[in-house]
């Protein structure tokens, strides 16, 4: 009897149990997201941002400021996904220089007149602007990746301009926020909408964005992009 009582009062516990609203942001304007998936300070807990106001602020756990980057001008703001860029299995803020401290790689965007924004890098231990990219014409969102074995992660950036598709890799070439510390390595135009993985041919020919040539074994789901040649070239890894 007790032991169908404890099962009972479980069961009751499990029936009832909900979530109740910790924290509100307040009012965000015409436009704003939340996310939670990167830890900026490094304390072992991913930090809550949030993009709103022209801004990107990441909160602590306790819902206090961490660190809060204006983008005047730039309405859409957003920090690219970190990756496991070597492998160790560790998602954390990524390395784009091969320094002794990691990256967080945000960007600013506009719809009007048209897609168009900016790139900045910041060194997440002292916080300082190591990086501003000139406007880019079209960009709409970034990413991270490693894509050629350097350990330095290259910035990739997705663009659209009259209605085509656009990346461009920016990869570290310097040492001072001074020089175009991020060169502009390579671009490649897209005429066609996106191709998910399943719909290529099983006899694809795979490019990566440095043009290489990639084994057909090797295809993974992704979303895939036909180029001005009519290469399949993975742009987007889902």
């Amino acid at each position: 009897m007790k032991k169908f009582a404890n099962l009972f009062l479980v069961f009751i516990t499990f029936c009832f149990a909900q979530y109740n609203a910790e924290w509100n942001s307040g009012n965000l304007g015409s436009y704003g997201w939340g996310n939670a998936i990167i830890d900026i300070d490094n304390d072992g807990l991913c930090e809550l941002a949030v993009n709103a106001n022209n801004s990107l602020t990441f909160y602590n756990g306790d819902y206090t400021i961490c660190w809060s980057i204006p983008f005047s001008g730039f309405p859409y703001t957003g920090y690219v996904t970190p990756r496991d860029v070597n492998g160790d299995g560790l998602i954390v803020l990524t390395n784009t220089d091969n320094d002794a401290s990691a990256e967080l790689v945000i960007y600013g965007y506009r719809v009007t007149p048209q897609y168009e924004g900016k790139i900045r890098v910041y060194d997440a231990v002292t916080r300082n602007l190591e990086w501003e990219s000139p406007l880019i014409s079209g960009l709409c969102n970034a990413n991270i990746e490693d894509i050629d074995g350097d350990n330095k992660a290259e910035i990739i950036v997705n663009r659209i301009v009259s209605s085509t598709y656009y990346v461009d890799v920016y990869a570290y070439s310097g040492s001072s926020i001074n020089d175009d510390i991020y060169s502009h390595k390579s671009s490649t135009g897209f005429f066609r909408n996106p191709i998910p993985q399943s719909a290529l041919p099983k006899d694809s020919e795979i490019y990566d964005l440095l043009g290489r040539i990639q084994k057909t074994q090797d295809i993974t789901k992704g979303i895939y992009f036909l180029d001005y040649q009519g290469r399949r070239i993975k742009v987007i890894v889902e």
